[in-house]
């Protein structure tokens, strides 16, 4: 009889910290903010027991930005933490057209 081996869960509580004591969420809510029309609200939530540190966050950013930059060529965007996990990507100014 195979056993299956099940990692533990370990429940999320506000205060959790790596074991390095690193901060670690929960969620990462990401706002975009276009030009125009609505904002768009993502929530993305981490599985049981993993976290988000905020070193993943910040490289998360980056990304963001890189994809915003590709799909967005002549809109430039600023980024606004208003928490730790919660990032607003606000459209800062029109760079001009892309030739």
């Amino acid at each position: 009889m195979k056993y299956r081996i099940v990692p533990e869960i370990v429940p999320f509580k506000e205060d959790s910290f790596t074991e390095r004591g690193e901060r670690v969420y929960s969620h990462l809510e990401v706002t975009m903010v276009p030009p125009i029309g609505k904002p768009v609200q993502n929530v993305i939530k981490a599985d049981p027991g993993i976290g988000f540190t905020e070193e993943y966050i910040e490289d998360f950013i980056k990304d963001g930005l890189a994809a915003l930059e590709k799909d967005f060529p002549s809109y430039e965007f600023k980024v606004v933490k208003v928490k730790p996990n919660q990032i607003r990507l606000e459209y800062a100014q029109f760079k001009g057209r892309v030739q």
